[in-house]
């Protein structure tokens, strides 16, 4: 649990200001973490926020009705849900992107097998590693790398 506010501190000169003038925000911040706290507030809240009732109950004398304890599961289940909700849209948008990446390389090996089809029909037909560079305009290193 973490404290913020607004602290006045004169740098040139000094001004009596009140307090409550300047301190206007107060932010206290508590983190939820996996094991419970010796600290009793802290405890409570973090089985609120998990909505963990029987949690809630070791520090209240609130009897429960059962449409609340129905509340608290479908909370669980409605934030749950968000959840599965977002990993099948990263698990989707990754599978785009793979199906993208495959699709580009599927048409730069398509390319490649093209043009080494092109380079040895091109040297069977006589022509030297020279002109089948200057042809397709490649390196002659490319061409001799394809040909037979």
């Amino acid at each position: 649990m973490s404290e913020y506010y607004i602290a006045k501190r004169d740098l040139i000169g000094h001004v009596e200001e009140p307090k409550e003038d300047y301190d206007l925000i107060d932010i206290i911040m508590i983190r939820r973490g996996d094991e419970s706290s010796d600290e009793q507030i802290l405890d409570y809240l973090n089985n609120l926020m998990k909505a963990d009732l029987s949690g809630i109950r070791t520090y209240s004398n609130i009897e429960w009705p059962e449409e609340l304890e129905k509340e608290g599961d479908y909370m669980l289940g409605f934030a749950d849900s968000l959840l599965r909700q977002a990993r099948a849209e990263s698990e989707a948008q990754g599978e785009a992107r793979g199906e993208a990446r495959g699709e580009a390389r599927g048409k730069a090996e398509g390319k490649t097998e093209e043009m080494q089809a092109n380079i040895r029909s091109m040297q069977k037909n006589g022509l030297s590693a020279e002109t089948i560079a200057q042809y397709l305009n490649k390196s002659i290193d490319v061409v001799r790398s394809f040909m037979l």
